[in-house]
C-alpha cells in the first residue's frame, strides 16, 4: 500500500506534498531533519492522507495535488 500524503509547517506556513509506502516511517524523516526539502519547517503535522494500491496511482495522486496546489485542493475537498 502506498499513500500521498500532506503536512504543513507551524513555523514555515506552508504544506509538502509526497508519496511513500510507509507514511509513519516517512514523516519521522520529515522531522528528524533528514530531508533536505522539509528541514527547515520542522515540526511537520500530517494534514491530510490517501492510500492506493500501486505507487503508480500515489504518485499520480501526489502530481495532482502539486499541480491544483495543497492549499487548494484541500479546501476542494472540504
Amino acid at each position: 500500500m502506498y499513500s500521498t500524503y500532506i503536512i504543513f509547517s507551524d513555523s514555515k506556513k506552508k504544506y509538502y506534498v509526497g508519496h511513500s509506502s510507509d507514511m509513519n516511517e516517512r514523516l519521522k524523516r520529515h522531522n528528524s531533519y533528514l530531508v533536505q526539502s522539509t528541514k527547515y519547517g520542522v515540526p511537520w503535522k500530517l494534514i491530510h492522507k490517501e492510500i492506493f494500491d500501486s505507487r503508480e496511482k500515489a504518485v499520480r495522486k501526489e502530481k495532482q495535488i502539486k499541480k491544483r496546489g495543497a492549499a487548494r485542493y484541500l479546501n476542494d475537498i472540504g
